[in-house]
Protein backbone atom coordinates (compact mmCIF):
# COMPACT_ATOMS: atom_id res chain seq x y z
CA UNK A 1 0.00 0.00 0.00
CA UNK A 2 1.46 3.12 -0.91
CA UNK A 3 1.47 5.91 1.83
CA UNK A 4 -0.97 9.23 1.20
CA UNK A 5 1.62 12.43 1.07
CA UNK A 6 0.34 15.31 3.82
CA UNK A 7 1.62 18.59 4.36
CA UNK A 8 1.87 20.57 7.46
CA UNK A 9 1.82 24.17 6.43
CA UNK A 10 2.85 26.18 9.90
CA UNK A 11 2.46 29.20 10.72
CA UNK A 12 5.32 30.15 12.87
CA UNK A 13 4.23 33.19 14.30
CA UNK A 14 0.39 32.47 14.71
CA UNK A 15 -1.54 32.21 17.76
CA UNK A 16 0.08 32.01 21.72
CA UNK A 17 1.55 28.38 21.22
CA UNK A 18 5.33 27.63 20.36
CA UNK A 19 5.31 26.32 16.91
CA UNK A 20 8.91 25.11 17.12
CA UNK A 21 7.26 21.68 18.61
CA UNK A 22 5.08 21.12 15.46
CA UNK A 23 7.21 18.35 13.95
CA UNK A 24 8.38 16.54 17.23
CA UNK A 25 4.52 16.58 17.10
CA UNK A 26 3.64 15.12 14.09
CA UNK A 27 7.13 12.81 14.32
CA UNK A 28 5.35 10.87 17.10
CA UNK A 29 1.68 10.97 16.68
CA UNK A 30 1.16 10.44 13.04
CA UNK A 31 1.03 7.01 11.86
CA UNK A 32 4.09 7.15 9.63
CA UNK A 33 3.11 3.13 8.05
CA UNK A 34 0.30 5.10 6.63
CA UNK A 35 1.43 8.85 5.72
CA UNK A 36 4.34 10.37 4.24
CA UNK A 37 4.22 13.95 5.94
CA UNK A 38 6.19 16.62 5.54
CA UNK A 39 6.35 20.26 7.48
CA UNK A 40 6.83 23.80 5.22
CA UNK A 41 6.83 27.17 7.33
CA UNK A 42 5.58 30.44 6.04
CA UNK A 43 7.79 33.66 5.33
CA UNK A 44 5.19 36.18 4.63
CA UNK A 45 1.63 37.13 4.56
CA UNK A 46 -0.27 34.73 2.18
CA UNK A 47 2.69 33.00 1.85
CA UNK A 48 0.59 29.94 3.31
CA UNK A 49 -1.87 30.01 -0.16
CA UNK A 50 1.04 29.49 -2.40
CA UNK A 51 2.60 26.38 -0.55
CA UNK A 52 -1.20 24.90 -0.34
CA UNK A 53 -0.77 25.16 -4.08
CA UNK A 54 1.98 24.01 -4.78
CA UNK A 55 1.59 21.08 -2.60
CA UNK A 56 -1.66 20.29 -5.03
CA UNK A 57 0.42 20.35 -8.12
CA UNK A 58 3.08 18.48 -5.85
CA UNK A 59 0.49 15.25 -5.82
CA UNK A 60 0.37 15.83 -1.89
CA UNK A 61 -3.02 14.05 -0.66
CA UNK A 62 -3.93 16.36 2.18
CA UNK A 63 -2.77 19.58 3.28
CA UNK A 64 -3.08 20.59 6.95
CA UNK A 65 -2.63 24.42 8.33
CA UNK A 66 -0.88 24.42 11.37
CA UNK A 67 -1.80 28.05 13.27
CA UNK A 68 -4.16 30.56 14.98
CA UNK A 69 -7.08 31.12 13.39
CA UNK A 70 -6.03 33.36 10.79
CA UNK A 71 -3.94 30.37 9.11
CA UNK A 72 -7.21 28.99 8.14
CA UNK A 73 -8.61 32.30 6.77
Amino acid sequence: MEKERILFIVNPHSGIGNKSRVAGMVERHLDHDRYDAELRYTERIAHGATIAADAVKEGFETVVAVGGDGSVN
